[in-house]
């Protein structure tokens, strides 16, 4: 007896232990083992006031705690399963009925000083002389434990359960829990079928609570970590074989075999196999890396080795293992975006940066031999990508490509610099221009329909100053280009000292015109233009520039340049004011006698609102619209037809008068005055002395204005230069004259004065 209370305690202080661990335990779990080990410490105190209680009464408390107990740690122990095992989402009516049941049993227990329907206890004498009080069972303690069994097999079957229908590798941690309970219900069993004096089966209790405690919250299942990581490992895609510390091969899983496409799967074989691949690198040093390329089945692989050693906390030696990553797909990746970084993804040709870092290298490999930089262009590519498509453009592209790979020499150097824009580097003595130009047509038709007429041109520059970058050369050679764009049957432009000057030229014209606006260096000057009778009727504004450093300008100087570059809209509107100013002073002197007529641009279409603008500035300067005539070509409704003709009738409904200059010197100028709302027609003397036949030139000459008379049109010849003209354009019926016969362009106040304004 005493050697039970002894060990009874023993195990209590150690179940007390387990109780305060899992109190500070973080695991989910801790809160159900915690109310387990708790709630089993009522059999145990029931047991002890039992075993030490020397009176019936102390006797008949002790079995109820120890009977109440069980019951209440036996539904904590169901909870605990039901958590342990992943089942904690049982239906709440299944649990609620549960504990309804036991709570009524334990309500039973209690009860049992009051009618003795569950046992009663009979004085016996133990061989040491010490008294205890056996217990006698009623017809309800027969029925407690059949509740109580019900609860116990309840525990097993969902322990057997999960043990079943788990992965194996996860059956140790439901296996332990299942023996530990099978071994405390049997030796339960045990005391109650022999009827042995004192029940010790409580010791079974406490071992079952403390390995409940242990496997919940202190074990490590080394076992399921082990088996775990070796199926990682199996399945891991990087090949791995491992080795002894004396060098055996001992494992290797699947990948390693499926990398060498080896089927079967012996060691010895593949250990062979991957050291002989490594070669004379092997061993392997720690921690260092080798790629070799391996032949496997029907493809080639780029596999990386590296090996590592193992060692215990001693740090000594365990083993090592050797890692095989397939870097075959990054390889390839790799291998294309090195490829990219140099070259055009589209033709394969080098790309810019390349191609100017190899003309480089080769025009410093080479200090004496002489080189051309060479660039190619197709003529309206845009047009033809929106016509026939961007997968036609990139045939063309494909095939231009190919052509300039097969006219260059091995000397060269050549690229896709952007969109339809090549470049090559080549030696002097292989250029040929008809070579250029043959293989220029071999490119013009990439498909059966297409009939739109690819023409390439070649800018070739001459590598005379070697100290300027390759870009700027590659500049020069398309500066060349540039001057022959509009030539059809020119193919091949050469770079001169011209070209770049004329750049220059265009570049400071454009740097400097708004200064110049600002300065008023931009003037206008006044050509007369002169009536039938000899009278002055008004004057053409035309522009001139009292550059600041090249002095005084012809507009020819200026004019295409900023007609090119939109910067005529600026200027534009800056004369169309000045002449507004002038008239209103003429105005206010009380001339209005006299009219200004001022030239429109096509580019002037493109930026501004026409119509506001003239409106706004006669507004502005209270002027009659029809002192402010607007010269037009025919140029301007070539596009936008519809729009353009809306603001001319616009215009001509407001007041203003429209006058076409330069009629008879482009190609549709009939069709032109069908439509267009002209109010005066302007021919240019040029018209008669531009041609190998004058007398048929007066013939059309007479008809034109014939034509014009017939219209109700007036006529004003300009570039009249003799009396013999001024005479036959009288006899044909010429309304009005201008040209240096009369006067030349002069500035406004040299006008004024010729004309007696304000004297």
């Amino acid at each position: 007896m005493i050697t039970f209370i002894v060990a009874l305690v023993i195990l209590s202080i150690i179940l007390l232990f387990c109780i305060a661990r899992t109190y500070w335990s973080t695991k989910a779990i801790a809160g159900s083992v915690l109310r387990l080990l708790a709630s089993s410490l009522l059999p145990i105190l029931g047991n002890v006031i039992l075993v030490a209680g020397q009176n019936p009464v102390l006797a008949d408390a002790g079995y109820i705690i120890y009977f109440v107990g069980t019951d209440v740690m036996l539904l904590f122990l169901l909870r605990y399963v039901l958590l342990y095992c992943g089942y904690e989402h049982v239906h709440l009516s299944i649990l609620v009925s549960v504990y309804s049941l036991y709570s009524l049993d334990c309500l039973a227990l209690v009860c049992n000083p009051l009618f003795h329907h569950v046992f009663s206890t009979r004085q016996i004498t133990l061989p040491s002389g010490l008294i205890y009080y056996q217990l006698v069972s009623d017809w309800y303690h027969y029925l407690h434990l059949v509740l109580t069994l019900l609860l116990v097999l309840s525990i097993f079957l969902i322990l057997l359960h999960k043990l079943f229908t788990s992965p194996k590798i996860y059956r140790e941690r439901y296996l332990v829990i299942l023996f530990s309970m099978l071994v405390v219900f049997l030796w339960e069993a045990y005391y109650i079928l022999a009827n042995i004096p004192i029940d010790m089966s409580m010791i079974g209790y406490i071992a079952c609570g403390v390995l409940i405690y242990y496997f919940s919250i202190e074990y490590v299942p080394y076992y399921l970590m082990d088996r775990m990581l070796s199926n990682i490992v199996s399945h891991l895609s990087d090949g791995l074989l491992f080795y002894d510390e004396g060098g055996n091969c001992i494992y290797a899983n699947d990948s390693a075999y499926h990398l060498f496409h080896l089927k079967e799967k012996r060691l010895e074989t593949l250990r062979q196999l991957v050291e002989s691949t490594i070669g004379s690198d092997w061993p392997l040093p720690d921690n260092t890396l080798c790629s070799r390329r391996v032949d496997a089945g029907n493809q080639e692989l780029t596999l990386e080795f590296s090996m590592r050693s193992l060692y215990d906390k001693r740090h000594l030696l365990i083993g090592s293992f050797i890692n095989i990553q397939d870097r075959t797909e990054e390889e390839r990746r790799l291998s294309l975006e090195r490829y990219l970084a140099t070259h055009d993804k589209l033709t394969g040709l080098y790309n810019a940066d390349y191609f100017y870092q190899c003309a480089e290298k080769l025009l410093r490999d080479n200090p004496e031999r002489e080189y051309l930089m060479i660039g190619s262009d197709i003529k309206e590519f845009k047009l033809i990508n929106d016509i026939y498509g961007n997968r036609t453009g990139d045939a063309i592209l494909v095939k231009l490509a190919r052509t300039i790979d097969h006219y260059a020499t091995g000397e060269s150097v050549y690229g896709r610099l952007d969109n339809d824009r090549f470049g090559l580097l080549m030696p002097k003595d292989h250029f040929s221009e008809e070579l250029f130009v043959e293989g220029s047509k071999t490119v013009p038709y990439v498909e059966a329909d297409m009939n739109f007429p690819i023409v390439i041109h070649v800018g070739v520059y001459e590598i005379k100053d070697r100290s300027l970058s390759v870009q700027i050369m590659m500049d020069r050679a398309f500066l060349a280009i540039a001057g022959i764009k509009n030539d059809l049957e020119k193919r091949v432009g050469y770079y001169t000292d011209q070209i770049r000057d004329d750049i220059l030229w265009e570049q400071r014209i454009s740097g400097t015109l708004e200064e110049a606006l600002r300065n008023g260096d931009v003037v206008p000057y006044l050509q007369a233009q002169i009536g039938a009778g000899g009278k002055v009727e008004g004057a053409e504004v035309l522009v001139r520039w009292n550059h600041v450093s090249e002095g005084f300008l012809s507009p020819a100087r200026f004019i295409p340049i900023l007609e090119k570059n939109g910067m005529i809209v600026n200027m534009d509107r800056y004369i169309w004011e000045y002449a507004c100013k002038i008239l209103a002073h003429w105005k206010s002197l009380g001339r209005t006698d006299l009219y200004l007529s001022v030239n429109i641009s096509p580019k002037d279409f493109y930026f501004l609102n026409i119509y506001e603008t003239f409106v706004d500035l006669v507004e502005k300067y209270r002027l009659d619209p029809r002192s402010l005539r607007l010269e037009i070509t025919e140029t301007i409704i070539i596009s936008d037809i519809k729009h353009r003709l809306q603001t001319i009738m616009k215009l001509r409904e407001y007041g203003f008068i429209l006058e076409m200059d330069d009629f008879g010197s482009g190609y549709s100028s009939l069709s032109m005055l069908k439509d267009l709302p002209i109010d005066i027609l302007k021919i240019d003397m040029k018209f008669l002395y531009q041609t190998q036949a004058p007398q048929r030139g007066r013939t059309i000459l007479d008809l034109i204005i014939k034509l014009a008379k017939e219209l109700d049109m007036p006529v004003i010849a300009e570039g009249v230069e003799t009396a013999e003209q001024v005479e036959f354009l009288t006899e044909m019926g010429c309304d009005m004259f201008q040209g240096f016969y009369f006067a030349k362009p002069i500035p406004l106040d040299a006008f004024e004065q010729n004309n007696h304004i304000g004297s």
